[in-house]
């Protein structure tokens, strides 16, 4: 149902029709830029004129639940402020709305008028502010142009709002995505200085709020909240960061990155609290549980300003681990983190860089995901980050190996089944992981070992996003993000009839391509980096001798048989320097008879890769590989390497 009447714009100069309504007296001059934009928007991209008869839209009660539901938990943590945001402003007159993202009013206080006033002019909850339904306005202007903003009265686009005044300011979590807005709005002409006075408190509620939500996400985590020393005005709006136990920046909020950075392309994430700072974590914790202050203020290390700052700590409170007293970094096997983030698995290897940018383009689009690549290069670990950064990340991650599951058994593994399908099924049935994921991520795992009736039955499942389990005849609707991967040339199989083309092209809404480790420009320091995470000092010594053999060898296990060599490793020497003899036999005599061979492997996969990676551009190769472009020629003959597009 339409609620606007559409007149054609044709014809109309845009920025004449915007300075004849807002200033008739004098058209000349200049309104606000954020309100021109707003306007430009409203007639050039939502075809909308001020002419257009406009009533205030109230979405159904069900479609209103579904957006408090959604966003229960942080009303939940805000409410109290709600109320005493409007204890301090509903006396003048003021009416306070909480929208989310998409301008939907979830909450609202008022006082002295009507229902039916409130309803006509949209001050009510379930209004749908947003720019495309009620033109210019304060809600749906602050979402569309992430500041805050005043549009007052007749700045409003739509005549029958031109008496109102909305003040409002955007609510943000601590990536700098937008999630909510806090609006003041008042049906009378006030003075101008209260206007800006309510506005100010506008603005400092919604940065308590961000705080709230930051405080809540990590509130497992040691808190460390700090503003500019003596600058009274940011107590409310204190900047803040999670610190893990071994002393390591998980996360920051908006504050904290403009006080530390402006620059947004930077991050301190995973860095330690030392490197930021003029005091060390151990030492911070010290004054904590001595309730000393030894350390009144930090001083950052890269503009050594000065800051004042509280300690918060986890909820519930934690006993500070010994290791971090001693001011060494917990790097046992049982300490590392069991799966590990995004900005840990690209390391700085280009082609994993690549990878992670194109992941946070996808992230929480819908697109299926498959991941290709060689066995151990982490194809799950990447699954894993790529849930732990969604929207979902709260909601369950089904791993599904389907070459581990016999044939005989993976349909009613992955679709369930109802109470007494067939002999041997559990009484109460079974829901199946299909199912189990929904709300989540379903990764399944080896997709190229899915038997054809199955690829037949999953195929059916990604086209309608239902499921029905064996034994049932009503379908259930479906919300997964569907991560699927194989070690497998699946374009092959599709030729061999092995594998269904229709279910390919669901799969590959992107395809991550992981390199092999021996590819990867990083090496030294990934190889470095796994002897701190898994041995139990924060210094490991590996002799020149051992660190050349793993560097050189040919890894076809990749990361996993890294992983399990360094393990190896630190068992075997016992706390000693490690050397060769601590390594295993296989890269020890990696050198052996069939060392021609695994060069003629290595130089096969190395000329290729390089190729994929410079799009079969043979003058870069050539410059990659340091060998002529007729060696690159001759070497793509005797490996018989052909473009794809020639074969």
């Amino acid at each position: 149902m339409s609620h606007i009447e559409h007149k054609s714009p044709s014809n109309l100069h845009v920025d004449k029709v915007i300075n004849t309504v807002l200033n008739p007296a004098a058209p000349n001059i200049e309104v606000p830029e954020h309100v021109h934009r707003s306007w430009r928007r409203c007639i050039d991209n939502y075809k909308i004129t001020p002419d257009n008869h406009f009533i205030p839209y109230v979405v159904e009660q069900h479609i209103l639940l579904e957006h408090q539901e959604a966003f229960n938990e942080r009303h939940q943590l805000i409410r109290h402020y709600l109320d005493n945001l409007y204890d301090i402003i509903g006396a003048n007159g003021y009416t306070l709305l909480l929208t989310d993202l998409n301008g939907i009013t979830l909450d609202c206080r008022y006082e002295n008028l009507s229902e039916d006033i409130l309803k006509q002019s949209g001050l009510y909850t379930g209004s749908n502010w947003s720019e495309t339904i009620a033109g210019t306005n304060g809600i749906g202007t602050c979402i569309a142009e992430e500041k805050s903003i005043i549009i007052d009265q007749g700045e409003h686009f739509f005549p029958v709002m031109t008496g109102m005044t909305c003040i409002v300011s955007p609510v943000f979590d601590h990536t700098g995505k937008l999630i909510a807005s806090l609006n003041a709005s008042i049906l009378k002409r006030v003075p101008i200085a209260q206007n800006k006075l309510v506005a100010k408190l506008v603005k400092q509620y919604a940065k308590k709020f961000e705080l709230l939500f930051f405080m809540e996400e990590f509130k497992e985590h040691w808190l460390l909240s700090f503003s500019r020393h003596g600058n009274a005005s940011e107590v409310l709006s204190s900047a803040m960061i999670a610190i893990n136990n071994d002393g390591y920046i998980v996360a920051e909020n908006i504050n904290a990155a403009e006080l530390l950075h402006k620059d947004r392309g930077r991050t301190i994430e995973n860095y330690s609290l030392k490197e930021i700072f003029d005091v060390s974590f151990s030492e911070l914790l010290d004054n904590f549980t001595k309730k000393t202050a030894s350390s009144s203020f930090l001083f950052s290390v890269e503009n050594n300003i000065k800051y004042s700052y509280t300690i918060i700590p986890p909820k519930p409170v934690k006993n500070i681990p010994q290791q971090v007293r001693a001011n060494t970094k917990t790097n046992s096997i049982q300490g590392k983190s069991k799966h590990p983030s995004l900005k840990e698995l690209m390391g700085k290897d280009n082609k994993t860089l690549s990878i992670a940018k194109k992941i946070n383009k996808v992230l929480d689009t819908g697109l299926h995901i498959l991941i290709t690549g060689e066995t151990g290069t982490g194809k799950e670990a990447w699954a894993r980050a790529i849930h732990n950064e969604s929207e979902r990340q709260s909601k369950p991650f089904i791993a599904i190996n389907c070459a581990a599951i016999p044939e005989s058994l993976i349909e009613s593994e992955l679709f369930g089944y109802n109470m007494g399908t067939f002999t041997g099924a559990l009484k109460k049935g079974k829901k199946g992981k299909i199912l189990e994921a929904n709300g989540g991520t379903l990764f399944l795992d080896e997709i190229g070992d899915m038997p054809l009736l199955l690829q037949t039955r999953l195929l059916r499942v990604l086209s309608e996003f239902e499921v029905v389990p064996l034994g049932e005849s009503t379908p259930v609707q479906l919300d997964i993000q569907l991560i699927s991967a194989t070690n497998q040339n699946l374009a092959k199989m599709i030729e061999t009839n092995l594998f269904r083309a229709d279910l390919y092209y669901r799969l590959n809404g992107v395809v991550l391509n992981l390199p092999a480790l021996r590819y990867r420009i990083d090496k030294k320091e990934l190889i470095s980096s796994l002897f701190k995470d898994y041995s139990k000092s924060e210094m490991v010594d590996v002799t020149e001798e051992a660190m050349s053999l793993l560097y050189k060898y040919y890894w076809p296990g990749n990361i996993r048989q890294l992983i399990n060599t360094i393990r190896h490793s630190i068992a075997m020497s016992q706390s000693e320097p490690i050397a060769a003899e601590h390594l295993p036999t296989d890269i020890l005599h990696d050198n052996s008879s069939s060392a021609e061979h695994t060069m003629e492997v290595s130089e096969h996969d190395l000329l290729l890769g390089s190729l994929k990676n410079n799009k079969w551009n043979i003058t870069l190769v050539s410059k990659e590989l340091k060998m002529c472009r007729a060696t690159v020629y001759r070497k793509m003959k005797k490996y018989d390497i052909v473009p794809p597009n020639v074969q």
